[in-house]
This record gives C-alpha cells, sequence and structure tokens, in this order.
C-alpha cells in the first residue's frame, strides 16, 4: 500500500438536474421522474438512469435517504442518492422592526430569525425558538430562506427595554425593543464605538468602546451616568456606571486576556424617566 495520504477535491459543474416525485403514485408503487425545463431535448436521447444507494434499499424511502441529481458531460443522466445528512448551524441573526414602539401595549413589532451555514446559506426545516424578555413566544421552522417571523404586541415593562432572543441549536442572536411615552417632549440616544470590533483571546489585548449619550438634536450630554453590562464568553455577566464628559462621551475596556472565543455582549442604558435609552453590540473574540 502507499505510505501516504491525499485528499482530493472533486466539484462538479451542474448542467441540467431532475425532479424525482416519488410519491407520485404509493398504491401502485410508482415513481415520475421529471426533467427540468431548461433541458436540451436532443441531448436527452438514449439517457441511462441509474440508482446507486444502499443495497435493498427502496428509492422512495425519502426519510432515509435525499436526492442528488447531476447530470454534466462526465455523467449522462447520473441520480446519487446518499445518506441523509444535517446542515450544521453556523450563526443565527435576529432583527426587530421597528426598533422603538410607544408604551401603548397597541403597537406591534415584527420580529426576523434567519439561520445561515458556514457558507453563508440559509438552511431549511430547522426549528428555532424566540423569546421575550426570557419567555417564550415563537416557536417554528425556518422556510427556504432560512428564516422565521414573528408578529409580536408586547406589553411594555417597567424597564421601557424588551430583549428578544432566538435560539436555534445552541446558537442565539438578540435585539432590543426600546419604549417611548408619547408626553416625553426630549429624546436621548446612545451610539456605541469599539476601537476593534475583535479581540483574540487569552492576550493581553483590549478593545476601547467609546459610548455616546445624544439629545434628539445629536448633542452630546454631559455628567450623566450610563449603566453598562455585559457577559463574556464564560458565561459571567458584569455591570458597572460610567460618567459621561462634557462632549456626553465616556469609555470601556474590555481585554482579551481571560476570555476563551466566543462573542461579549454589551449593553448600554440610560434612564431618562419613564423610558430608557439603550443600545448593544458584539466584541467577537478570536483564537489567540
Amino acid at each position: 500500500s502507499l505510505e501516504f495520504s491525499d485528499i482530493i477535491e472533486v466539484k462538479y459543474k451542474l448542467n441540467y438536474s431532475y425532479m424525482l416525485d416519488y410519491n407520485y403514485d404509493v398504491s401502485g408503487d410508482v415513481a415520475m421522474l421529471t426533467l427540468h425545463s431548461n433541458y436540451v431535448a436532443e441531448s436527452m436521447k438514449n439517457m441511462e438512469i441509474l440508482y446507486e444507494g444502499a443495497k435493498n434499499t427502496p428509492f422512495y424511502r425519502a426519510e432515509e435517504i435525499v436526492f442528488n441529481p447531476l447530470l454534466n458531460h462526465n455523467h449522462r443522466g447520473f441520480l446519487y442518492m446518499t445518506e441523509r445528512t444535517e446542515d450544521a448551524v453556523d450563526r443565527i441573526l435576529i432583527t426587530v422592526s421597528p426598533k422603538t414602539l410607544p408604551a401603548d401595549g397597541l403597537s406591534k413589532a415584527t420580529i426576523t430569525a434567519q439561520i445561515k451555514d458556514l457558507n453563508n446559506n440559509p438552511i431549511e426545516n430547522k426549528r428555532i425558538e424566540i423569546y421575550r424578555d426570557g419567555e417564550i413566544i415563537y416557536t417554528g421552522m425556518t422556510n427556504q430562506a432560512g428564516e422565521v417571523y414573528k408578529l409580536d404586541q408586547p406589553i411594555a415593562p417597567a424597564s421601557r427595554i424588551s430583549k428578544y432572543e432566538a435560539i436555534c441549536e445552541g446558537k442565539s442572536s438578540t435585539g432590543l425593543l426600546n419604549y417611548y411615552e408619547p408626553a416625553v417632549a426630549d429624546r436621548y440616544h446612545i451610539v456605541l464605538n469599539p476601537s476593534k470590533t475583535a479581540i483574540r483571546s487569552g492576550q493581553n489585548e483590549q478593545t476601547i468602546i467609546t459610548v455616546s449619550l445624544k439629545n434628539e438634536n445629536w448633542i452630546g450630554l454631559g455628567d450623566k451616568s450610563i449603566t453598562i453590562s455585559y457577559k463574556d464568553t464564560k458565561g459571567v455577566t458584569r455591570s458597572e456606571v460610567i460618567l459621561t464628559n462634557s462632549s456626553g462621551d465616556a469609555k470601556i475596556a474590555l481585554n482579551g486576556i481571560n476570555e476563551i472565543q466566543g462573542q461579549i455582549a454589551v449593553h448600554a442604558n440610560f434612564d431618562i424617566g419613564g423610558e430608557t435609552a439603550s443600545n448593544f453590540i458584539y466584541i467577537k473574540v478570536i483564537g489567540g
């Protein structure tokens, strides 16, 4: 035998494809093969279809196998069947729209969650759970775009902030919904600007997050207390209060020395009185 091993990557170019209706006539045990409409009829003459799979496995047992139809210059009519494989979820993204609602209990927000694999492809038929402030409000399977939707009509909590979280196969993503009181004349906004969006785990490397408090005219507000909370990559939650300078800015530093690979969710809140201005960002922690 050879004393070395090698890996060969093989790529197919898909020119034509089939659709196999394996339940075309269940009682008669008949399946129907349909060519997609882009085929050239002349090229299909004398075409031969081969079924490949486990020995003595009926081709119509679709719950155990999936079909990968290929046709190219090397395989004239080749239908390949493999064992079913599950697409692994690489990341999940949640979107809250709009991001602010009046605190009247009558308004609605659309919550969208999408999952993708390592190659940035959406994944269908995956179960996603959506939580609002720790309470589950939706469970469902993703569509072909890898998405689920929930039209939510929340009641504003005392904090005037709701945290939405989408979870799928251990991956999670969070989004915030802010509530406002219609009678409040002045609105405030928090802006988070990190010096780095990623730091290395186990390294003495840090990112400086500038926290800016602005009024409705986008003027910085000084001498204001902002509460910063974050959960590190080991699941430990920390909180501190920082004071803005005369320009309306304050800073917080995060260091990767005691972190592992993952992400740190940083939340900033400012209590206006009657409502809360808030914002959040994620800092990635990558391998050192």
